[in-house]
């Protein structure tokens, strides 16, 4: 009997102790469960907000967006523990009357999960960098470069491309949506590459003597930009700055396909008849074209980008309105892509890929829409590219209550 009660009493301290142990193993299993649900959280509002925006611009208002700059969790664990036997004395006929022979064990884990969230509404110099400002080349380039179609890429961000421009109510519309066909068609084969190509060099200084070298700069050298030494016959050195770009290289299947290219270009194109290969530069208003005279023919495609305002607008003409509402919207262009098909309900939709209420109606994106989700996300993946720092700019904290 004597045994019996020490063995009680040990699985009861062993208890006690799993107990504790266990409270150590809640913060990585927290973190396992809390972490993509955030994420999902916040990646379901931010489809949400971008949504709406569209919307918003459907019927002329102001758009406002709201950034997550932090979330902030604090998990609280408290664990407790007892234990306590009574120690039999006496006979043990006595025992089995009193019941001497006891033990108790007791022990409790608590914890609690309190989230602070912080949102800070973009607006400001922020806005204007984030929404308003054109969009840039090298993101242009970075999305080609990534997978993205380019005709997908090219409807959204480019408002003109060369004598091209990318508007229903253009004349050379067709054009454009015919160029960036092709070019889809190019890169759905493989045939459309981005590699370095140099352009001239910049003499910095065109006659050094041997004690001014910096021997810090070598002669050669696989960076896109640097600084060359070249040998005189007098020996002395030229200084000049080499400067390699990416263009667009595109390996046309035949002469029809390129010729047709060339031909909705129009001058713009410098690729020789004959050739099957064009190197294109996409360059920036802002930025001055590069000087490739030195190696082989390169078009330069001058690109005006549209800012993340204007894209947002260029989906509203797939934004379906009730007929009540005609006369409060901003009229829109039959004959324009309609790039992202927002679908009207008075009810919530049954599983959506994404749905706002506005207005007293349900707009919804469908998650059978393949063409429309895609393009929805090139939409999410820009805004990112595209966002800076909230800086200084005061922030909403909203506590979430603990569980």
């Amino acid at each position: 009997m004597h045994r019996s009660v020490r063995a009680q009493f040990m699985w009861g301290v062993v208890g006690c102790v799993l107990v504790v142990v266990s409270g150590c193993a809640i913060g990585p299993t927290a973190l396992r469960g809390n972490r993509p649900e955030y994420n999902r959280v916040i990646q379901q509002t931010e489809k949400e907000e971008l949504l709406l925006n569209i919307v918003r611009l459907r019927y002329g208002e102001h758009i406002k967006f709201l950034q997550v700059t932090s979330i902030v969790s604090s998990l609280n664990i408290s664990a407790s523990a007892n234990a306590s036997a009574t120690v039999p004395f006496g006979t043990p006929e006595r025992l089995l009357v009193t019941g001497a022979n006891t033990a108790n064990v007791g022990g409790g884990l608590n914890y609690s999960e309190t989230p602070t969230i912080t949102y800070v509404p973009v607006e400001g110099q922020q806005f204007a960098n984030q929404i308003l400002s054109g969009a840039s080349v090298n993101n242009l380039q970075a999305l080609l470069q990534s997978g993205w179609d380019i005709d997908r890429v090219m409807a959204l961000l480019v408002d003109r491309m060369g004598p091209l421009v990318n508007n229903p109510a253009a004349a050379t519309y067709p054009q454009f949506l015919q160029v960036i066909k092709v070019w889809r068609q190019v890169q759905a084969r493989g045939d459309l590459y981005f590699v370095w190509f140099p352009q001239t060099d910049t003499v910095l200084a065109e006659k050094l003597p041997a004690s001014a070298m910096n021997l810090r700069v070598f002669t050669t050298t696989s960076a896109p930009n640097y600084l060359r030494y070249n040998p005189r016959p007098d020996g002395n050195y030229q200084l000049v700055q080499a400067f390699d770009s990416v263009v667009m290289e595109v390996h046309y299947a035949n002469q029809e396909e390129a010729e047709q290219v060339s031909t909705l270009l129009g001058s713009v194109s410098t690729r020789p008849r004959g050739e099957l290969v064009e190197r294109i530069a996409l360059v920036s208003a802002v930025i001055p074209p590069n000087d490739y005279s030195k190696g082989e023919p390169v078009t330069q495609l001058l690109l005006n980008l549209r800012s993340f305002a204007d894209m947002l607008f260029s989906i509203t003409p797939g934004v379906v309105v009730p007929p009540e509402d005609a006369a409060v919207v901003v009229p829109t262009d039959p004959a324009a892509t309609k790039l992202i098909n927002v679908r009207l309900s008075g009810s919530h939709p049954g599983k959506p890929f994404v749905a706002v209420r506005h207005r007293g109606h349900w707009f919804a994106i469908a998650d059978t829409d393949i063409e429309s989700k895609v393009n929805f996300g090139l939409l999410l993946t820009i805004q990112s590219l595209q966002t800076t720092s909230a800086g200084a700019v005061p922030g909403l904290t909203i506590p979430v209550g603990g569980h």
